[in-house]
């Protein structure tokens, strides 16, 4: 090895190298379409299962080669020391290797036109940006999947995966708070970039729970609906818990406590896991319980294909209710449940998105408006571009001049 004991000399690393790519490169084979899924999210937010459901999609497609630099440490001769002598570390002590492995490896792939899955936080949104660029160029179809977690959990789960593979291992994989905060802070940015400069084909967002939020693509040159992927990333992220969320969460935290001081453990996490469960508990407490009891099924707008499918969610699940036609609206997945109830003071312009026996819903800027229907003399149409004003309890429709999915309240 080099002359600090984990970085390996030039000839060991590229003689390792050569099995690393004559192993996953044997997975798959060249495609005339080549594509490329590249993830994003902090450490903890639950990038691998974007990353077997992408595996999923490419073993009926070629096979694929998997551009993990986590993965391919395991081909360093040092890393299963390093993790049992200080596993907070290792990775950090057999990055410069494990990294240049999967730029290799990237290349190789992409010299190949194989299908390839980068599995990276995007935090740097110039680096992301040029990687897109480049595997346009070589002609391929570029998607971005991206989990929208808030950095509450995703601590947690860094935590939770850390300890339970102490418990079956011995030691764990563990990322510091410094790297889970980086990525935390500028994934939006890179989210933001990648969209606003046509840098990738696709982009899919998903919740903490692995459901599709929010999905756009290139069709003809351009979006197929407004970009604001950045707008919904944020707002999944800072939504507040529902009740059973947090007792959840407060509870994953309660048992994290109890594996660390089964291990003795003599390191900063208990309090910082305590910390953690006062935050949540007091977040549980500030909120009008009532408001989570009471709170209406989840319903959104899946408009694709030139349908319009309202869909419920049951049991975590999204179930379709109704089709009809898409109309003029443009094909997204639209969010009815994050809806704000219309303050009469205000006249909203935008585009009517639902209408069903209790509301309204419109589409005002970023956001979505939820009228009472009992304010209305007459409903307006689905996929109507209308200024909403009140006069009193009622609501009075006008044409707005606002293209459709920039609406304002004024």
């Amino acid at each position: 090895m080099g002359s600090n004991g984990n970085t390996l000399t030039l000839a060991e690393h590229e003689e390792i190298y050569a099995s690393i790519q004559a192993y996953y490169l044997a997975k798959s084979v060249p495609r005339t379409k080549p594509r490329a899924i590249i993830t994003g999210g902090q450490p903890g937010s639950g990038k691998s299962r974007i990353t077997s459901d992408a595996a999923a999609e490419f073993s009926e497609q070629g096979g694929f080669v998997l551009v993990d630099a986590d993965k391919l440490r395991r081909f360093h001769p040092g890393y299963s020391n390093l993790l049992r002598e200080d596993d907070t570390n290792a990775a950090n002590l057999t990055h410069p290797d494990a990294s240049g492995w999967a730029r290799k490896l990237r290349r190789a792939g992409q010299e190949g036109r194989r299908n390839l899955i980068i599995d990276q936080t995007s935090k740097d949104p110039v680096v992301l940006i040029a990687l897109a660029n480049q595997l346009h160029t070589d002609g391929y179809i570029v998607e971005l999947r991206v989990i929208a977690v808030s950095s509450l959990i995703s601590e947690q789960r860094i935590y939770a995966r850390y300890e339970q593979q102490k418990v079956t291992d011995g030691y764990g994989r563990f990322a510091t708070k410094e790297s889970h905060d980086l990525a935390y802070s500028e994934l939006p940015n890179s989210v933001e970039a990648a969209e606003l400069n046509n840098s990738v084909d696709t982009i899919k967002l998903y919740d903490k729970d692995h459901r599709l939020i929010y999905a756009n693509e290139i069709i003809r040159g351009d979006w197929a609906r407004t970009p604001e992927a950045k707008d919904a990333l944020v707002q999944e992220r800072n939504r507040p818990l529902s009740i059973d969320e947090r007792n959840e969460y407060i509870n994953g935290c309660e048992k994290l406590i109890i594996l660390l001081r089964e291990r003795g453990a003599t390191d900063d996490a208990v309090p910082y896991i305590n910390n953690l469960i006062l935050q949540a508990r007091q977040l549980h407490y500030s909120d009008n319980i009532t408001t989570h009891i009471n709170k209406p099924m989840k319903q959104r707008l899946l408009v694709m294909n030139g349908q319009r499918l309202l869909q419920k969610e049951k049991e975590g699940q999204w179930v379709v209710e109704k089709v009809d036609k898409a109309g003029t609206i443009k094909p997204g997945v639209y969010n009815l449940y994050l809806a704000a109830q219309a303050d009469k003071a205000n006249t909203y312009d935008g585009v009517v998105m639902h209408s069903d026996k209790d509301y309204v819903y419109q589409r005002v800027g970023k956001g979505y408006i939820k009228h009472d229907r009992s304010s209305f003399d007459k409903t307006p149409g689905n996929g109507s571009d209308v200024s909403i004003k009140y006069n009193g309890n009622t609501a009075i429709i006008s044409a707005s001049s606002i293209k459709q999915g920039r609406g304002l309240s004024r």
